[in-house]
């Protein structure tokens, strides 16, 4: 077993072949969890069944949910993580090994039913990052799409990119192509259980197709010309995402066109990400 952190960069343009660089075990074609960079694929959907005329933008959560009386978030809101809702809803701590594991979709019913109970500021007034809003928004999406949330965003938004490897849930991953730390003994430690929040952070998939989604959203319009549920700075698009064990980094620069992934394990989230922008800049510079 390596001592070796296993880290991956990957960086490219709109056109030509993309540079690698990598460590331990890592690999291209290694499938991992990438965290938070999921909410991009459930922002996506919202953006695919807004243009199909199925939802709209000002839709409240109640319109495709049941949920009970008082305010409620639209789901522009829900995308913007300007809901009022908490990072967390109560039962789920983030300290544990499995945080989302004792959540499963009867407790998540329950909490969608008492939702406005949830709801901390008034819809629209703040902004506040949150993993129960983006679980909400994919139970939305999915209810008003008639079908399973993985399913509507593997039909609706991967397909149509066309990407080297698929975009899975866990139970779904190969098990020889699946990357994950390894404990003391060299053993795979446990990933998470995401359960209903996988619509906030429950996607797999490769670096490799990383990257070409980043070719094709952030430096294309594959998405839209400004795709939802990016962050914006100074002049990049980019998403990151963090688990237990794995950091993700994507972004890309339409002025430059240039794009970079970044993953690691055993690796602190702020320096993969602190790498991602890093390169970009280079590439910019």
């Amino acid at each position: 077993m390596t001592r070796t952190p296993d880290v991956i960069l990957i960086g490219g343009s709109d056109r030509g072949e993309p540079e690698v660089q990598v460590s331990g075990r890592h690999r291209p074609d290694a499938f991992v969890e990438i965290g938070s960079v999921t909410k991009t694929f459930t922002a996506a959907l919202l953006h695919h069944l807004v243009a199909a005329g199925v939802v709209a933008m000002d839709d409240p959560v109640s319109a495709h949910l049941d949920v009970g009386p008082g305010p409620v978030p639209t789901l522009r809101h829900l995308v913007e993580h300007t809901s009022g809702l908490p990072r967390l809803p109560p039962g789920v701590r983030w300290w544990r090994r499995d945080p989302y594991a004792r959540i499963d979709e009867a407790a998540f019913a329950h909490l969608v039913q008492a939702l406005p109970d949830h709801v901390r500021s008034t819809p629209g007034a703040a902004e506040e990052y949150s993993n129960f809003g983006y679980a909400v928004l994919g139970a939305a999406l999915a209810a008003a799409a008639g079908e399973p949330w993985v399913e509507a965003v593997r039909s609706r938004v991967v397909e149509p990119l066309d990407l080297p490897d698929a975009v899975l849930l866990a139970h779904d991953v190969p098990a020889p192509r699946r990357l994950v730390a390894l404990d003391r003994l060299g053993r795979p430690r446990a990933t998470w259980n995401l359960g209903p929040f996988a619509p906030a952070g429950g996607l797999w998939t490769t670096p490799r197709a990383l990257g070409e989604l980043a070719r094709q959203v952030l430096l294309g319009d594959a998405w839209g010309a400004r795709p939802l549920g990016w962050q914006h700075i100074d002049g990049v698009d980019w998403h990151n995402g963090a688990t237990r064990d794995s950091a993700v980094f994507v972004g890309g620069s339409r002025s430059t066109g240039r794009w970079t992934v970044c993953h690691g394990l055993r690796h602190p989230a702020p320096e993969i990400d602190a790498m991602g922008l890093r390169s970009l800049h280079e590439e910019r510079a």
